[in-house]
Protein backbone atom coordinates (compact mmCIF):
# COMPACT_ATOMS: atom_id res chain seq x y z
CA UNK A 1 0.00 0.00 0.00
CA UNK A 2 1.41 3.73 -0.83
CA UNK A 3 2.23 5.65 2.30
CA UNK A 4 0.41 8.48 3.22
CA UNK A 5 2.35 12.03 2.97
CA UNK A 6 1.37 15.78 3.08
CA UNK A 7 3.83 18.81 4.08
CA UNK A 8 3.09 22.53 3.68
CA UNK A 9 5.01 25.64 2.79
CA UNK A 10 4.32 29.08 1.88
CA UNK A 11 3.19 29.02 -1.90
CA UNK A 12 5.21 31.10 -4.28
CA UNK A 13 4.13 33.59 -7.28
CA UNK A 14 5.14 30.39 -9.31
CA UNK A 15 3.01 27.90 -7.60
CA UNK A 16 -0.38 28.18 -9.55
CA UNK A 17 1.58 28.19 -13.02
CA UNK A 18 3.26 25.15 -12.02
CA UNK A 19 0.25 23.51 -10.56
CA UNK A 20 -1.96 24.07 -13.66
CA UNK A 21 0.94 23.29 -16.23
CA UNK A 22 1.01 27.13 -17.50
CA UNK A 23 4.59 26.74 -17.42
CA UNK A 24 6.35 23.87 -20.13
CA UNK A 25 7.86 20.88 -18.37
CA UNK A 26 9.75 18.46 -19.86
CA UNK A 27 9.66 15.74 -16.78
CA UNK A 28 6.91 14.01 -18.15
CA UNK A 29 6.41 10.15 -18.24
CA UNK A 30 2.92 10.64 -20.04
CA UNK A 31 3.41 13.49 -23.08
CA UNK A 32 0.42 12.10 -24.93
CA UNK A 33 -2.31 11.56 -22.44
CA UNK A 34 -3.11 12.62 -18.92
CA UNK A 35 -5.44 11.94 -16.12
CA UNK A 36 -4.36 15.30 -14.40
CA UNK A 37 -7.39 16.89 -12.86
CA UNK A 38 -7.62 21.08 -11.96
CA UNK A 39 -9.73 22.61 -10.53
CA UNK A 40 -10.24 26.34 -9.18
CA UNK A 41 -12.68 27.26 -6.22
CA UNK A 42 -11.63 31.04 -5.36
CA UNK A 43 -9.53 34.12 -6.71
CA UNK A 44 -6.66 34.13 -3.94
CA UNK A 45 -6.46 37.96 -3.96
CA UNK A 46 -10.46 38.16 -3.99
CA UNK A 47 -10.37 36.13 -0.66
CA UNK A 48 -7.29 37.82 0.96
CA UNK A 49 -8.85 41.53 0.49
CA UNK A 50 -11.81 39.85 2.38
CA UNK A 51 -9.55 38.48 4.84
CA UNK A 52 -7.92 41.77 5.18
CA UNK A 53 -11.46 43.23 6.17
CA UNK A 54 -12.43 40.59 8.54
CA UNK A 55 -9.21 40.96 10.76
CA UNK A 56 -9.85 44.39 10.51
CA UNK A 57 -13.37 44.27 12.26
CA UNK A 58 -12.40 41.04 14.32
CA UNK A 59 -9.29 42.23 16.22
CA UNK A 60 -9.30 45.94 15.68
CA UNK A 61 -5.73 45.85 13.62
CA UNK A 62 -4.95 45.87 10.54
CA UNK A 63 -3.26 42.46 9.03
CA UNK A 64 0.20 42.14 9.63
CA UNK A 65 2.47 42.22 6.47
CA UNK A 66 4.21 39.19 7.44
CA UNK A 67 0.64 37.12 7.58
CA UNK A 68 0.08 38.82 4.44
CA UNK A 69 2.84 37.25 2.56
CA UNK A 70 2.31 33.87 4.26
CA UNK A 71 -1.41 33.79 3.57
CA UNK A 72 -1.54 31.47 0.50
CA UNK A 73 -0.01 28.05 1.76
CA UNK A 74 0.85 25.44 -0.91
CA UNK A 75 0.46 21.51 0.22
CA UNK A 76 2.23 18.40 -1.45
CA UNK A 77 0.56 15.19 -0.91
CA UNK A 78 1.13 11.87 -2.09
CA UNK A 79 -1.56 10.32 -3.57
CA UNK A 80 -2.94 6.75 -5.75
CA UNK A 81 -3.69 6.51 -9.21
CA UNK A 82 -7.34 6.08 -8.33
CA UNK A 83 -7.21 9.47 -6.00
CA UNK A 84 -10.12 12.12 -7.08
CA UNK A 85 -10.05 15.83 -6.65
CA UNK A 86 -13.48 14.81 -4.60
CA UNK A 87 -11.27 12.88 -2.05
CA UNK A 88 -8.51 15.67 -1.85
CA UNK A 89 -11.94 17.92 -1.51
CA UNK A 90 -13.13 15.63 1.54
CA UNK A 91 -9.53 15.69 3.51
CA UNK A 92 -9.27 19.72 3.93
CA UNK A 93 -13.26 19.65 5.12
CA UNK A 94 -12.09 17.12 7.38
CA UNK A 95 -8.98 18.76 8.80
CA UNK A 96 -11.45 22.57 8.92
CA UNK A 97 -14.01 20.00 10.93
CA UNK A 98 -11.15 19.00 13.22
CA UNK A 99 -9.28 22.00 13.86
CA UNK A 100 -12.23 24.41 14.32
CA UNK A 101 -11.79 26.42 11.15
CA UNK A 102 -8.94 27.34 8.13
CA UNK A 103 -7.80 24.88 5.58
CA UNK A 104 -9.86 26.72 2.77
CA UNK A 105 -9.12 25.36 -0.54
CA UNK A 106 -8.25 28.13 -3.50
CA UNK A 107 -7.52 25.09 -5.95
CA UNK A 108 -6.70 21.63 -6.52
CA UNK A 109 -4.86 19.71 -9.08
CA UNK A 110 -3.82 15.71 -9.13
CA UNK A 111 -0.51 15.56 -11.35
CA UNK A 112 -0.43 11.52 -12.15
CA UNK A 113 1.99 11.64 -15.11
CA UNK A 114 5.07 12.36 -13.60
CA UNK A 115 7.91 9.47 -12.35
CA UNK A 116 11.10 8.11 -13.55
CA UNK A 117 11.42 5.07 -16.00
CA UNK A 118 13.38 2.01 -13.96
CA UNK A 119 15.62 -0.37 -15.52
CA UNK A 120 15.43 -3.58 -13.10
CA UNK A 121 15.59 -7.12 -13.21
CA UNK A 122 12.60 -6.86 -10.46
CA UNK A 123 8.87 -5.89 -11.06
CA UNK A 124 8.48 -2.43 -10.06
CA UNK A 125 5.42 -3.50 -8.11
CA UNK A 126 6.94 -5.71 -6.36
CA UNK A 127 9.40 -3.27 -4.94
CA UNK A 128 8.94 -0.51 -1.91
CA UNK A 129 11.01 2.51 -2.44
CA UNK A 130 12.49 3.95 0.66
CA UNK A 131 12.61 8.11 0.33
CA UNK A 132 14.34 8.63 3.91
CA UNK A 133 17.29 6.20 3.15
CA UNK A 134 17.28 6.40 -0.59
CA UNK A 135 16.72 2.94 -1.10
CA UNK A 136 14.94 -0.03 -2.75
CA UNK A 137 14.10 -2.96 -0.97
CA UNK A 138 12.23 -6.07 -2.12
CA UNK A 139 10.48 -7.29 0.73
CA UNK A 140 13.19 -6.53 3.42
CA UNK A 141 16.12 -7.12 1.69
CA UNK A 142 17.58 -4.43 0.08
CA UNK A 143 18.25 -3.86 -4.22
CA UNK A 144 19.12 -0.29 -4.56
CA UNK A 145 22.25 -1.45 -7.10
CA UNK A 146 20.09 -3.58 -8.67
CA UNK A 147 17.80 -0.98 -9.78
CA UNK A 148 18.70 2.13 -11.97
CA UNK A 149 16.43 5.40 -12.62
CA UNK A 150 16.50 7.20 -16.19
CA UNK A 151 14.67 10.57 -15.37
CA UNK A 152 12.74 12.39 -18.15
CA UNK A 153 14.02 15.52 -19.10
CA UNK A 154 17.68 14.70 -17.69
CA UNK A 155 18.64 11.21 -18.78
CA UNK A 156 16.18 11.23 -22.15
CA UNK A 157 13.92 13.86 -23.92
CA UNK A 158 11.05 13.30 -25.39
CA UNK A 159 10.20 14.77 -29.27
CA UNK A 160 6.96 16.21 -29.35
CA UNK A 161 6.49 15.75 -33.19
CA UNK A 162 7.76 12.49 -33.44
CA UNK A 163 6.52 10.87 -30.41
CA UNK A 164 9.99 9.17 -29.85
CA UNK A 165 12.48 9.33 -26.99
CA UNK A 166 15.92 10.43 -27.37
CA UNK A 167 19.08 10.34 -25.24
CA UNK A 168 19.80 14.03 -26.25
CA UNK A 169 18.11 17.78 -26.24
CA UNK A 170 18.96 17.64 -29.87
CA UNK A 171 17.36 14.30 -30.67
CA UNK A 172 19.91 12.81 -32.33
CA UNK A 173 19.68 8.69 -30.77
CA UNK A 174 16.54 7.37 -30.34
CA UNK A 175 15.99 5.32 -26.89
CA UNK A 176 14.01 2.72 -26.57
CA UNK A 177 12.15 3.31 -23.60
CA UNK A 178 9.47 0.19 -24.08
CA UNK A 179 11.80 -2.08 -22.45
CA UNK A 180 12.01 0.00 -19.10
CA UNK A 181 8.87 0.13 -16.40
CA UNK A 182 7.30 3.45 -14.75
CA UNK A 183 7.71 4.24 -11.85
CA UNK A 184 4.95 6.98 -11.20
CA UNK A 185 5.23 9.90 -9.04
CA UNK A 186 1.68 10.51 -7.93
CA UNK A 187 0.58 13.26 -6.22
CA UNK A 188 -1.18 16.40 -5.61
CA UNK A 189 -0.90 20.37 -5.07
CA UNK A 190 -3.47 22.18 -3.45
CA UNK A 191 -3.50 26.05 -2.49
CA UNK A 192 -5.06 27.16 0.42
CA UNK A 193 -5.20 29.42 3.38
CA UNK A 194 -5.16 28.62 7.33
CA UNK A 195 -7.03 32.06 8.18
CA UNK A 196 -10.63 31.44 9.77
CA UNK A 197 -13.20 34.05 9.20
CA UNK A 198 -15.49 33.84 12.24
CA UNK A 199 -11.81 34.14 14.31
CA UNK A 200 -10.28 36.64 11.92
CA UNK A 201 -7.18 35.05 12.15
CA UNK A 202 -4.95 31.77 11.29
CA UNK A 203 -6.16 28.28 12.71
CA UNK A 204 -2.30 27.84 15.48
CA UNK A 205 -1.63 23.98 15.32
CA UNK A 206 0.66 22.16 17.27
CA UNK A 207 3.51 19.32 16.01
CA UNK A 208 0.93 16.91 17.80
CA UNK A 209 -1.57 18.98 15.42
CA UNK A 210 0.77 18.05 12.78
CA UNK A 211 0.86 14.50 13.51
CA UNK A 212 -3.11 14.52 13.73
CA UNK A 213 -2.90 15.63 10.14
CA UNK A 214 -0.64 12.41 8.87
CA UNK A 215 -3.23 10.36 10.55
CA UNK A 216 -6.52 11.79 9.57
CA UNK A 217 -4.44 11.70 5.63
CA UNK A 218 -3.91 8.24 6.09
CA UNK A 219 -6.89 7.05 6.99
CA UNK A 220 -9.22 9.86 4.09
CA UNK A 221 -7.08 8.54 1.27
CA UNK A 222 -7.02 4.99 2.70
CA UNK A 223 -3.37 4.66 2.43
CA UNK A 224 -0.51 2.98 4.97
CA UNK A 225 0.45 5.79 7.74
CA UNK A 226 4.18 7.30 7.51
CA UNK A 227 6.66 6.79 10.43
CA UNK A 228 5.52 8.84 12.93
CA UNK A 229 7.63 11.87 13.51
CA UNK A 230 9.69 10.97 10.87
CA UNK A 231 11.60 13.90 8.18
CA UNK A 232 10.51 11.87 5.43
CA UNK A 233 9.26 14.05 3.01
CA UNK A 234 7.18 13.62 -0.36
CA UNK A 235 9.34 13.61 -3.14
CA UNK A 236 9.35 16.20 -5.74
CA UNK A 237 9.72 15.72 -9.62
CA UNK A 238 13.06 17.36 -8.87
CA UNK A 239 13.91 15.05 -6.33
CA UNK A 240 12.88 11.87 -8.82
CA UNK A 241 14.87 13.69 -11.88
CA UNK A 242 17.88 13.46 -9.11
CA UNK A 243 18.11 9.37 -9.01
CA UNK A 244 20.52 8.54 -11.48
CA UNK A 245 22.70 6.64 -9.55
CA UNK A 246 23.55 5.48 -6.02
CA UNK A 247 26.13 8.45 -5.62
CA UNK A 248 23.50 10.65 -7.04
CA UNK A 249 20.96 9.45 -4.45
CA UNK A 250 22.80 9.62 -1.50
CA UNK A 251 22.89 12.85 -2.27
CA UNK A 252 19.56 13.02 -0.33
CA UNK A 253 20.77 12.97 3.29
CA UNK A 254 21.57 16.39 3.35
CA UNK A 255 18.71 17.87 0.86
CA UNK A 256 15.98 17.21 3.41
CA UNK A 257 17.86 19.34 5.82
CA UNK A 258 16.36 23.11 6.23
CA UNK A 259 18.25 25.49 3.43
CA UNK A 260 21.30 28.33 5.03
CA UNK A 261 21.46 31.85 4.23
CA UNK A 262 24.40 30.66 2.61
CA UNK A 263 22.64 27.89 0.56
CA UNK A 264 20.58 30.45 -1.13
CA UNK A 265 22.88 33.13 -1.79
CA UNK A 266 24.66 30.08 -3.62
CA UNK A 267 21.72 28.97 -5.51
CA UNK A 268 20.86 32.15 -6.21
CA UNK A 269 24.30 32.92 -7.97
CA UNK A 270 24.11 29.82 -10.01
CA UNK A 271 20.35 31.04 -11.61
CA UNK A 272 21.33 34.55 -12.37
CA UNK A 273 24.33 33.24 -14.12
CA UNK A 274 21.97 30.58 -15.94
CA UNK A 275 19.65 33.54 -16.86
CA UNK A 276 22.27 35.68 -18.33
CA UNK A 277 23.81 32.96 -20.40
CA UNK A 278 19.56 32.59 -21.89
CA UNK A 279 19.28 35.89 -22.62
CA UNK A 280 17.26 36.78 -19.57
CA UNK A 281 15.85 40.70 -19.53
CA UNK A 282 15.39 42.76 -16.88
CA UNK A 283 11.63 41.22 -16.07
CA UNK A 284 12.89 38.14 -15.64
CA UNK A 285 15.54 39.30 -12.70
CA UNK A 286 12.53 41.27 -11.31
CA UNK A 287 10.94 37.94 -11.06
CA UNK A 288 14.07 36.11 -9.62
CA UNK A 289 14.20 39.09 -7.17
CA UNK A 290 10.58 38.55 -5.99
CA UNK A 291 11.17 35.29 -5.00
CA UNK A 292 14.49 35.40 -3.32
CA UNK A 293 12.36 37.83 -0.90
CA UNK A 294 9.63 34.53 -0.57
CA UNK A 295 12.45 32.12 -0.19
CA UNK A 296 14.13 34.80 2.64
CA UNK A 297 10.44 34.75 4.63
CA UNK A 298 10.15 31.03 4.57
CA UNK A 299 14.01 30.74 5.81
CA UNK A 300 13.10 33.24 8.72
CA UNK A 301 10.51 31.14 9.71
CA UNK A 302 12.42 27.86 9.32
CA UNK A 303 10.48 26.42 6.77
CA UNK A 304 12.81 26.11 3.98
CA UNK A 305 14.44 22.86 3.13
CA UNK A 306 17.03 22.97 0.66
CA UNK A 307 14.84 20.75 -1.57
CA UNK A 308 11.94 22.82 -1.23
CA UNK A 309 14.46 25.93 -2.26
CA UNK A 310 15.78 23.79 -5.21
CA UNK A 311 12.67 22.88 -5.94
CA UNK A 312 10.91 26.18 -6.51
CA UNK A 313 14.01 28.00 -7.98
CA UNK A 314 13.87 25.24 -10.58
CA UNK A 315 10.52 25.93 -11.03
CA UNK A 316 11.11 29.83 -11.95
CA UNK A 317 13.95 29.12 -14.38
CA UNK A 318 11.72 26.68 -16.38
CA UNK A 319 9.28 28.99 -16.87
CA UNK A 320 11.08 31.92 -17.68
CA UNK A 321 13.19 30.19 -20.12
CA UNK A 322 10.51 28.15 -21.94
CA UNK A 323 9.08 31.82 -21.68
CA UNK A 324 11.56 33.50 -23.36
CA UNK A 325 12.85 30.72 -25.69
CA UNK A 326 8.63 31.37 -27.17
CA UNK A 327 9.47 35.14 -27.34
CA UNK A 328 12.78 34.45 -29.39
CA UNK A 329 11.11 31.98 -31.23
CA UNK A 330 7.82 34.21 -32.46
CA UNK A 331 10.25 37.07 -33.74
CA UNK A 332 12.84 34.50 -35.33
CA UNK A 333 9.30 33.69 -37.14
CA UNK A 334 8.15 37.08 -37.93
CA UNK A 335 12.06 38.17 -38.92
CA UNK A 336 11.53 35.46 -41.38
CA UNK A 337 8.59 35.84 -42.78
CA UNK A 338 9.13 39.24 -43.44
CA UNK A 339 12.29 38.01 -45.02
CA UNK A 340 9.73 35.75 -47.36
CA UNK A 341 7.74 38.77 -48.08
CA UNK A 342 10.20 41.04 -49.07
CA UNK A 343 11.82 38.08 -51.54
CA UNK A 344 8.28 37.56 -53.08
CA UNK A 345 7.67 41.16 -54.07
CA UNK A 346 11.64 41.39 -54.97
CA UNK A 347 11.41 38.75 -57.26
CA UNK A 348 7.37 38.52 -58.61
CA UNK A 349 6.90 40.48 -61.88
CA UNK A 350 3.81 42.70 -61.99
CA UNK A 351 1.53 43.44 -64.50
CA UNK A 352 0.98 47.66 -64.65
CA UNK A 353 -2.82 46.90 -63.76
CA UNK A 354 -1.39 45.13 -60.70
CA UNK A 355 1.47 47.49 -60.11
CA UNK A 356 -1.25 50.17 -60.26
CA UNK A 357 -3.58 48.21 -58.12
CA UNK A 358 -0.47 48.08 -55.52
CA UNK A 359 0.14 51.08 -55.47
CA UNK A 360 -3.69 51.92 -54.38
CA UNK A 361 -3.12 49.42 -51.89
CA UNK A 362 0.00 50.96 -50.45
CA UNK A 363 -0.92 54.24 -50.57
CA UNK A 364 -4.40 53.65 -48.71
CA UNK A 365 -2.05 51.97 -46.25
CA UNK A 366 0.22 54.48 -45.65
CA UNK A 367 -2.67 56.90 -45.35
CA UNK A 368 -3.88 54.80 -42.99
CA UNK A 369 -0.70 54.84 -40.56
CA UNK A 370 -0.76 58.55 -41.14
CA UNK A 371 -4.12 58.32 -39.39
CA UNK A 372 -3.31 56.52 -36.88
CA UNK A 373 0.08 58.23 -36.04
CA UNK A 374 -2.42 61.69 -35.99
CA UNK A 375 -4.53 60.10 -33.64
CA UNK A 376 -1.96 58.62 -31.73
CA UNK A 377 -0.28 62.71 -31.62
CA UNK A 378 -3.75 63.69 -30.58
CA UNK A 379 -3.67 61.49 -27.93
CA UNK A 380 -0.88 62.74 -26.61
CA UNK A 381 -1.72 66.10 -26.68
CA UNK A 382 -4.68 65.26 -25.02
CA UNK A 383 -3.39 63.19 -22.12
CA UNK A 384 -0.39 66.18 -21.34
CA UNK A 385 -3.49 68.57 -21.75
CA UNK A 386 -5.59 66.40 -19.31
CA UNK A 387 -2.32 66.39 -17.14
CA UNK A 388 -1.78 70.16 -17.13
CA UNK A 389 -5.51 70.72 -16.08
CA UNK A 390 -5.46 68.08 -13.35
CA UNK A 391 -2.17 69.93 -11.97
CA UNK A 392 -3.59 73.09 -12.00
CA UNK A 393 -6.65 71.94 -10.26
CA UNK A 394 -4.11 70.28 -7.64
CA UNK A 395 -2.72 73.99 -7.19
CA UNK A 396 -5.97 75.19 -6.93
CA UNK A 397 -7.29 73.03 -4.16
CA UNK A 398 -4.03 74.06 -2.93
CA UNK A 399 -5.07 77.97 -2.87
CA UNK A 400 -8.15 77.24 -1.85
CA UNK A 401 -6.95 75.02 1.48
CA UNK A 402 -4.71 77.82 2.25
CA UNK A 403 -7.15 80.54 1.99
CA UNK A 404 -9.61 78.55 4.07
CA UNK A 405 -7.07 77.65 6.70
CA UNK A 406 -6.67 81.53 6.45
CA UNK A 407 -9.76 82.90 6.73
CA UNK A 408 -10.48 80.46 9.73
CA UNK A 409 -7.58 82.06 11.81
CA UNK A 410 -9.22 85.43 11.37
CA UNK A 411 -12.53 83.97 12.37
CA UNK A 412 -10.60 82.60 15.69
CA UNK A 413 -8.73 85.93 16.17
CA UNK A 414 -11.99 87.91 15.44
CA UNK A 415 -14.12 85.86 17.89
CA UNK A 416 -11.25 86.56 20.42
CA UNK A 417 -11.61 89.99 20.52
CA UNK A 418 -15.40 90.60 20.45
CA UNK A 419 -15.29 88.45 23.58
CA UNK A 420 -12.95 90.34 25.46
CA UNK A 421 -15.28 93.55 25.71
CA UNK A 422 -18.33 91.15 25.97
CA UNK A 423 -16.52 89.72 29.46
CA UNK A 424 -15.57 92.85 30.31
CA UNK A 425 -18.54 94.65 30.14
CA UNK A 426 -20.81 92.19 31.19
CA UNK A 427 -21.40 92.68 34.89
CA UNK A 428 -21.88 96.34 34.34
CA UNK A 429 -24.55 95.87 31.53
CA UNK A 430 -26.31 93.63 34.21
CA UNK A 431 -26.35 95.81 36.71
CA UNK A 432 -27.90 98.77 34.44
CA UNK A 433 -30.54 96.28 33.34
CA UNK A 434 -31.26 95.90 37.45
CA UNK A 435 -31.65 99.41 37.82
CA UNK A 436 -33.73 100.16 34.69
CA UNK A 437 -35.81 97.00 36.09
CA UNK A 438 -36.32 98.70 39.88
CA UNK A 439 -37.30 101.97 37.95
CA UNK A 440 -40.03 100.65 35.75
CA UNK A 441 -41.55 98.71 38.76
CA UNK A 442 -41.27 101.61 41.10
CA UNK A 443 -43.17 103.61 38.32
CA UNK A 444 -45.69 101.16 37.84
CA UNK A 445 -46.30 101.17 41.82
CA UNK A 446 -46.15 104.31 41.78
CA UNK A 447 -49.00 105.02 38.67
CA UNK A 448 -51.25 102.37 40.77
CA UNK A 449 -51.46 104.11 43.45
CA UNK A 450 -52.62 107.46 42.11
CA UNK A 451 -55.15 105.51 40.35
CA UNK A 452 -56.71 104.12 43.27
CA UNK A 453 -56.52 107.24 44.97
CA UNK A 454 -58.68 109.26 41.98
CA UNK A 455 -61.13 106.05 42.42
CA UNK A 456 -62.05 106.38 45.87
CA UNK A 457 -62.79 110.35 45.65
Amino acid sequence: MAKASINFQVATGNSEAHMFRLSSVSYLLENETSTNEFKKYIIVNDFLEEAKIITKEKTKRAMQKLAIENFTQEAVLNIKKETSIKDVEKLFKKFNKEFNGGFEVFSIALHKDEGVFIDSKYEIKDLTWDSKNVKWFLEDEEFTNEVFSIAPGRDVFFNSEDKKWYKEKSFKNKVDISKYQKFYNYHSHILFTKFDKSKGKNVRLSKSDYSKIQDLTAEELNMERGDKWSKNKRMTHWQRKDLSSKTDELKRDTLEDLATINDLKKEMRDLRASFKDNGAVRSNYAELEQLNKELLVQLKEEELTIISMKHQLSNVEETILVKNELINSLKEERELTEKVAGDYIENYNYSDEEYTTLGKELSEAHKTILEQDTNISTLKEENEHLKQSMEDLELNNKRLKDTNDYLIHIIDNLNSYLLKPIKRYKGKLQEYIDEINKSIKYKLSTGYDNIFEKMKS
